[in-house]
């Protein structure tokens, strides 16, 4: 009897102890959701250059209690909490010419739960702000004289373009370019119908292909007048830009932007009636960035900066801008340069932020002209005579070299050459610059 009730009480306790087993494994297996992915983590460069770098993070995995440190040579930058999927994180605190690695770490209640592949890139070197300048000087004693657009093609290939009043039989007829050849500057007289005109814009393609505000194109040895679109009748030309002779464009008064394409023009709609005042475009592929300027120098206006895409023209963000600007210059994604009333960056035009205003100690005058080679050489002209450079880092004004009682007008570039033109008094007036 008491053997019969010993053994049911070991039955029941080995039938408790094993429904416990079951409930402790039963919760162990509960408290880690049977859906969740392991974490996972990137970090590219987007894109780097003289002291800034743009990383892309990318995750998936996240939990709401994770947070997300950015390391920069094993130094933390920067630090996320909640982290989010997609992030562009920007670094402006690099020095030129340094190797870098970065690798993002994700903790999880404050324990290191997993780590990103290193990445290394290396920042861009400054350039010089070292110049030969020379100065080159027409006189032009029946008018005016002025340049008011230059094309380098190579140091011994160079077309400025604009009125010099000379000739003394003809007093009353400009010649309306110059052209060096490696060893002199020559005088040239391009007519259209037996007349001359001051030329404003020019645009070369190469050596036997440049062109003269769209109606005169210079094939090597030959000037050949190409027949006046009735859209361009009626308007001042400003400015050129291209890739090839069949895919160019070309602005001017009245809100003009016109595109020819193969052997078409049209007329696009800028929604303005100011002056456009320069054009610049970047092209990888198949794909073009292009932005042009619009603008009153002289009379209170507003003022347009203007994208072009596929035929369509649209407004860009002017906030923080003067209503006097005349030069627009662009490395995409992140350095666009506005020059006029002022010196204005921004390096986000999709996200309409501000234009930001360069220190203003770089110069007192305005600037008419921008141009650059990369983000770490760049030319600015304007008034007096005034050449700025900036080389990836600090800004350097050469008005002590090349002040002058006048205006440059446009600058080109093309490796160490820089050609600038304009007017001093009453001349025509080119200055040339060899980057040492």
């Amino acid at each position: 009897m008491l053997y019969s009730h010993l053994k049911a009480i070991f039955a029941f306790l080995v039938l408790c102890l094993f429904s416990l087993v079951i409930i402790i494994h039963g919760c162990e297996k509960n408290a880690t959701p049977v859906d969740q992915k392991n974490p996972h983590l990137s970090v590219t460069v987007e894109d780097v250059v003289v002291t800034e770098a743009w990383l892309q993070l990318n995750t998936t995995g996240i939990t709401g209690e994770d947070s997300l440190i950015l390391l920069r040579n094993d130094s933390a930058v920067f630090q996320m909490s909640p982290v989010q999927a997609d992030t562009t994180i920007y670094d402006s605190t690099l020095l030129p010419a340094h190797s870098y690695n970065y690798q993002t770490v994700l903790k999880r209640k404050g324990f290191e739960l997993t780590k990103s592949e290193m990445v290394n890139t290396t920042t861009m070197d400054t350039t010089s702000h070292e110049f030969q300048w020379e100065s080159i000087e027409f006189s032009s004693p029946y008018g005016g004289g002025a340049l008011y657009d230059v094309a380098i093609i190579n140091e011994n290939d160079i077309w400025a373009v604009g009125e010099i009043y000379s000739d003394s039989a003809q007093p009353w007829l400009p010649y309306n370019a110059v052209h060096w050849d490696g060893n002199v500057w020559e005088l040239k007289r391009i007519t259209y119908n037996g007349i001359s005109w001051p030329i404003k814009a020019i645009l070369a393609f190469s050596t036997r292909d440049v062109w003269f505000e769209a109606i005169v194109r210079w094939d090597g040895e030959k000037f050949i007048e190409i027949p006046i679109p009735n859209i361009l009748i009626g308007y001042g030309m400003n400015k050129m830009w291209g890739i090839q002779n069949d895919n160019f464009y070309i602005v001017g008064s009245n809100g003009l932007i016109s595109y020819h394409i193969n052997e078409y023009w049209l007329k696009l709609d800028s929604g303005t009636e100011l002056p456009v005042k320069d054009i610049w475009g970047v092209s990888t592929g198949s794909k073009s960035e292009i932005i042009s300027v619009a603008s009153t120098q002289y009379i209170l206006n507003d003022c347009k900066v203007l994208s072009i895409v596929q035929g369509r023209v649209t407004d860009l963000t002017n906030n923080g801008l003067p209503w006097a600007i005349s030069g627009v210059w662009f490395k995409p994604p992140h350095h666009y340069y506005i020059v006029g009333d002022g010196i204005f960056f921004s390096g986000d035009l999709n996200g309409y932020s501000k234009w930001i205003e360069l220190v203003d100690d770089i110069t007192g005058y305005f600037t008419d002209a921008i141009r650059g080679n990369d983000i770490n050489d760049i030319i600015i002209v304007g008034a007096y005579g005034e050449v700025i450079h900036f080389n990836g880092y600090t800004w350097k004004s050469y008005l002590d070299e090349t002040f002058m009682n006048g205006n440059l007008n446009r600058v080109a570039m093309k490796g160490d050459l820089v050609c600038a033109v304009g007017r001093k008094g009453d001349k025509a007036y080119i200055l040339i610059g060899i980057h040492n």
